[in-house]
């Protein structure tokens, strides 16, 4: 009887390996290796960014209107998606809302402020070339491309003080909405040097802003800024 139970737990034993060999034989270990395509330094990755430049620079063509000296800016928040094609290249597709100021240096002493104020819609393409180990990051790159964007709402905006006490106002401020001076569809060149989430950027405009109707005059063409990657990591 001994000898039976001994045989039946050797048995039993046997039966209970062969069962939980063959249950791991049949799991699907290619469910284990398969390789996540979205992620920073995947085949596709989208992120969100917020930028803010300083447009550098006097107006050309026309000495009659300045610029007032370090005053100019562009804000943008756009959203970007990079399409890798091996580990040093990757396209890299942006689309954003811009607004820039553009500030001139007032004519009479009593104009506070003089600027061109355009809200645009952009859409850009950037080729991408990493370097350096990174992993599953964005790591360091450096982009060049071009971008379009739209003036949607442009506006010029003045604002004279009034020094008469007896004056019936101590300001005025004039808002001319869609001068027709303005070119509305203008491009640029692009050039991108990322750290992560950390981004040092340039612009060049490669087309004009003011049309004929502004008798020669052009704004600055370069701007230089810094950017935040939101989603990178």
């Amino acid at each position: 009887m001994k000898k039976l139970s001994i045989v039946l737990s050797f048995l039993t034993a046997f039966s209970f390996q062969s069962i939980a060999q063959s249950t791991m034989l049949e799991q699907d270990v290619n469910q284990d290796t398969i390789i996540e395509k979205r992620g920073p330094n995947r085949l596709y990755f989208t992120s969100s960014y917020l930028s803010m430049g300083s447009i550098l620079g006097n107006s050309t063509s026309d000495s009659s209107i300045d610029m007032a000296g370090g005053k100019s800016w562009e804000f943008k928040y756009g959203i970007s998606f990079k399409i890798r094609a091996n580990n040093f290249y990757s396209v890299v597709l942006n689309t954003d809302y811009s607004r820039q100021a553009f500030h001139f240096e007032p004519q009479k002493e009593n104009v506070r402020y003089d600027k061109l104020i355009l809200n645009n819609i952009g859409i850009g393409v950037m080729n991408r070339f990493n370097f350096g180990k990174r992993g599953n990051r964005v790591g360091n790159y450096l982009e060049l491309g071009a971008s379009g964007q739209y003036g949607f709402m442009v506006r010029k905006k003045i604002l004279t003080e009034k020094n008469d006490k007896d004056a019936e106002y101590k300001s005025l401020k004039a808002t001319f909405n869609s001068p027709n001076y303005v070119n509305r569809l203008n491009y640029y060149g692009d050039v991108r040097l990322g750290f992560g989430h950390y981004i040092v950027y340039g612009r060049y405009l490669l087309t004009d802003i003011l049309n004929d109707k502004a008798q020669g005059a052009q704004l600055p063409a370069l701007t230089i800024g810094f950017m935040y990657d939101i989603g990178a990591k």
